[in-house]
């Protein structure tokens, strides 16, 4: 089943076989709906586009594609009143130059040089001007300011200097006191006229926060370099502000977590603004009406290529692939979040294979401020603790998420540890400095214990091999002992009868010369003769025995060595097996147990709970969302009248 694409009431959804794409559709900003078991985008032209080469890339031929006719249309509409709108306010942006124009000269000031041009700003990028006119006017109908949520803080004081306020009026001609009415509409005019569309700007963001309706204010700054020193100065900055529904926009066409990602302090952005000018406060305001992530992206990558750069200077890019990796780690060190589906996707890929070996897991922050410290301290922690590799992986993510694996601090750490680090941020297509200076990088944790199990089991494979050649080796030896310990028999009793012959002989000559006189002697030579005989059979038996012993001996020395080691894998695969049912929580959920997970973290005491919020309840089965209408401490009995005005927690 391949993959289908249908566009209904405003939303794109992907349906079928979507299960091993969903790396893909996260990085596009979609969104899993369990109800239809479909992936979910916003249904713009430029994410249909991108979903639909992103479709055919995965499934080919077999992705099918449809849209609705009646938005087809709609889109084409759209379209069309895009460009007439933008040459309607082509045309009134020209008459209000004008109109302001002739209101300077009739007040006795020379008009400003500022023209009007279909050019695009300073800071906005090429692509604006050859885009299509849909997303300069698509955001027409939105307030210019919002006053009951604008940003409450006090504007800084200017000195600016200004043609306005600078000229001084002829001595023949009384000055015209203007009010402050008049002189900040004029003010507002002379903006609105300057800018009258949105553009494109760069800079870096300052002071962000949330307010408590949702809107997002922070400054957008800009370094001035100084004449003494032209790397660092002053800032100039703007206020800015990204109302509630526009952020929620923005989340549904990308992700939650990018915008998280982007909209943080010391990070430079490019944005699409609208300048702003609210009386009241006689304050100058940036609207964001759009971001562009991949100009972040870019700014990423040329800080990873200096930081890369510095450690080739310094010679420790490839310092870890020098290390020597143990062809059998028994002790293997792994870093990820607690609980992440990454931990779980490591240990069950290699509790498909167990090979006894022993994880030693310490848990650290994946991305966020406290990514850096835990996972600089988790390594230098395995590596004291004498590990034989370390893993350190995580689950997939957007872009953004790979920043804080491009961290000075972290690829210092891992260039100079002397444990080999096995990098699997799981990204597939973008490579961050963990993975670089690592001993080797892999995409996913289940690849990456894989590789672990491949890499044992090849060696272990090679000493099966080296026991059944060892064995063979050892029945080869002793078959050729064998076969010369009966070569030496024969011919031992080969050479003992030829003796016994010639001393008979001689004795029988020595008989017939001495005849009875000598039959003492006769008798004293027979009996040696015998002893000696006694002696050498004796000394062929015993060293015959002696062979045979060390041999068995030797037998079953190695196969007790080999029963001994099948035990204890097979005790050691007990234990895990143990392990693994004590931390399984499938048993407890077919006891009628729930997990509670609140924005997909588990609760696990009830001061994590507020009323009035909704929870996930985890059964045997599927989900429940249930919202809080009351708590109850343990061992707390409820009163009659509370028991009667609230439902049960």
């Amino acid at each position: 089943m391949g993959l289908q694409c249908k566009k209904q009431a405003g939303t794109i959804y992907i349906s079928g076989d979507t299960y091993p794409h969903r790396d893909a559709f996260k990085s596009i900003g979609g969104r899993f709906c369990w109800d239809t078991k479909s992936w979910m985008f916003a249904d713009t032209l430029k994410q249909w586009d991108k979903v639909r080469r992103l479709c055919a890339e995965l499934d080919g031929a077999a992705a099918d594609f449809q849209e609705d006719a009646a938005e087809a249309r709609q889109r084409g509409q759209d379209l069309i009143a895009s460009v007439t709108m933008s040459a309607t306010e082509l045309a009134a942006r020209s008459a209000l130059h004008d109109s302001s124009a002739q209101h300077l000269e009739d007040l006795g000031l020379e008009p400003s040089t500022t023209q009007v041009s279909s050019q695009p700003h300073h800071g906005e990028s090429h692509t604006q001007a050859s885009a299509p006119q849909q997303s300069a006017t698509m955001d027409s109908s939105f307030p210019l300011t919002e006053p009951s949520t604008q940003h409450g803080g006090d504007a800084e004081e200017s000195a600016t200097y200004h043609p306005l306020t600078s000229m001084v009026p002829p001595q023949d001609t009384p000055a015209k006191i203007y009010s402050i009415r008049e002189l900040s509409s004029m003010v507002e005019q002379q903006i609105t006229t300057t800018f009258p569309r949105p553009l494109w700007l760069i800079g870096e963001i300052q002071d962000f926060s949330v307010a408590k309706g949702g809107h997002r204010y922070f400054k957008l700054a800009e370094s001035v370099p100084t004449k003494r020193n032209r790397s660092s100065g002053a800032s100039a900055a703007l206020n800015a502000c990204l109302w509630r529904e526009r952020y929620y926009n923005l989340q549904h066409r990308f992700s939650a977590q990018l915008l998280a990602d982007l909209l943080r302090d010391d990070i430079k952005i490019k944005m699409y603004v609208r300048v702003t000018y609210f009386q009241k406060r006689g304050q100058l305001s940036l609207e964001v009406l759009d971001l562009d992530p991949e100009y972040t992206a870019g700014e990423m990558a040329q800080a990873r290529q200096k930081l890369l750069k510095e450690l080739e200077r310094q010679g420790l890019r490839h310092r870890q692939k020098s290390l020597y990796l143990s062809l059998f780690p028994l002790r293997i060190g792994l870093i990820t979040a607690a609980g992440s589906r990454a931990y779980s996707d490591f240990i069950h890929q290699l509790n498909e294979h167990p090979c006894g070996l022993e994880i030693i897991f310490v848990p650290a922050a994946m991305q966020g401020e406290h990514c850096s410290p835990d996972v600089c301290g988790a390594l230098q922690q395995l590596e004291t603790a004498k590990v034989d590799l370390i893993v350190l992986t995580r689950g997939g993510g957007s872009m953004a998420d790979l920043q804080w694996f491009n961290d000075r601090h972290i690829a210092h750490t891992i260039a100079n540890l002397n444990v080999p680090v096995i990098a699997a941020i799981g990204h597939h297509d973008d490579e961050c400095v963990a993975q670089d200076v690592a001993h080797k990088a892999l995409k996913t944790p289940t690849a990456t214990a894989e590789y672990i199990h491949a890499m044992i089991q090849h060696v272990s494979s090679r000493i099966e091999d080296q026991a059944r050649r060892s064995v063979a080796l050892l029945a080869a030896r002793y078959d050729a002992e064998f076969l010369k310990f009966q070569a030496m028999q024969q011919s031992f009793k080969l050479h003992l009868s030829t003796g016994v012959y010639h001393w008979e002989m001689k004795l029988h000559e020595a008989y017939q010369r001495l005849a009875r006189g000598y039959s003492a002697y006769d008798h004293r030579q027979t009996m040696l003769l015998h002893t000696l005989t006694a002696q050498i059979q004796r000394s062929g038996e015993q060293g015959l025995t002696h062979i045979k012993h060390t041999l068995s001996a030797f037998t079953h020395q190695f196969f007790d060595v080999a029963a001994g080691r099948l035990h204890d894998y097979q005790e050691q695969l007990a234990q895990l097996d143990k392990q693994f049912h004590q931390v399984n929580p499938l048993p407890w959920l077919e006891a009628g147990w729930a997990m509670v997970f609140k924005a997909n973290s588990r609760v696990r005491t009830m001061t994590e709970l507020t009323v009035g919020e909704t929870v996930d309840l985890r059964l045997q089965g599927g989900h429940v969302q249930a919202l809080i209408q009351g708590l109850r401490p343990a061992g707390h009995t409820p009163s009659p009248q509370s028991s009667a005005t609230s439902a049960p927690s």
